[in-house]
């Protein structure tokens, strides 16, 4: 079986709701998405510091993946998105 990364950079929508988007990536969001089958393991970040250019989310999340066919895991986890299997926050 071979192992991928999925790596998701992503923010809130408004500044004054950082803290729901936050709780709900990392106290729901993350435990969805690793929920999938194919997917083993999800860390998050706060990117603090670029070495160079720009870059505008504040986040990152990288999802580790292990399957012969990650195309499918892929499409499993888009069609849990918006279900109760994955809620989506407003926040994002």
């Amino acid at each position: 079986m071979a192992s991928y990364k999925l790596v998701v950079f992503s923010d809130s929508t408004e500044s004054d709701n950082e803290g729901e988007y936050n709780d709900w990536y990392t106290n729901q969001h993350l435990a969805d998405v690793v929920d999938v089958p194919g997917f083993v393991s999800a860390q998050r970040f706060k990117i603090k510091t670029l070495v160079m250019g720009e870059f505008k989310n504040k986040y990152m999340a990288i999802y580790n993946i292990e399957s012969d066919d990650p195309q499918k895991v892929m499409d499993a986890m888009m069609a849990r998105r918006g279900t109760d299997q994955m809620v989506i926050s407003e926040a994002l």
